[in-house]
């Protein structure tokens, strides 16, 4: 059953790009139909015993919504690739045929469709990381600031899932003092 929305923004409002409010409201909206028996226990977020972050919570969502977001990522990084050699392309033809190019006005719409296209799916892209955040309880990124080569985060999502997937060990005892002590006890 769907529930009828009232108020929500319609797709003209963000001609001239979402604003933060927007996009808490898609995606709070969104989450209105979030399964409540996928979110984990509050005690579940911190280590009992060190009082840490537990980077498994909300893993399931984590590993969903961030591959969500990579996919945007990659694919907007690609677009902002093209970008550039477009308007790389136009430049040229402007330099060596001048601004009466038959080609300019073509090369112009193509540059505005990539341009829209961008911001259209960045916009996309914001509403997923607003959920992951809500539901991870962690903002995408932990505050790093990104480069122009990884603008949305791709690298510190593959570091936060390798950090997910690790087992950490509470003691700081190494592999052969356990050992030694074990013989010990034995002896």
């Amino acid at each position: 059953m769907s529930k009828k929305v009232q108020n929500a923004p319609k797709f003209s409002t963000f001609k001239n790009g979402p604003t933060i409010d927007e996009i808490e409201h898609i995606a709070v909206q969104n989450l209105e139909y979030f399964p409540e028996v996928n979110i984990d226990d509050d005690s579940y977020e911190f280590n009992s015993v060190s009082g840490e972050t537990n980077p498994r919570f909300q893993q399931d969502e984590k590993y969903m919504l961030g591959g969500i977001i990579c996919q945007y990522a990659w694919s907007l990084q690609r677009k902002h690739q093209v970008l550039k050699e477009r308007e790389a392309a136009y430049a040229q033809e402007k330099e060596l045929n001048g601004a009466e190019s038959a080609l300019l006005p073509n090369m112009e719409k193509t540059i505005t469709k990539i341009q829209e296209s961008i911001k259209f799916w960045e916009f996309q892209l914001m509403i997923q990381v607003e959920m992951f955040e809500r539901l991870a309880r962690i903002s995408w990124g932990e505050g790093r600031g990104f480069t122009e080569d990884d603008k949305y985060g791709q690298g510190w999502w593959a570091s936060y899932k390798e950090e997910m997937s690790q087992r950490k060990v509470l003691s700081t005892t190494s592999k052969e003092e356990s050992r030694t002590r074990l013989l010990a006890k034995r002896g």
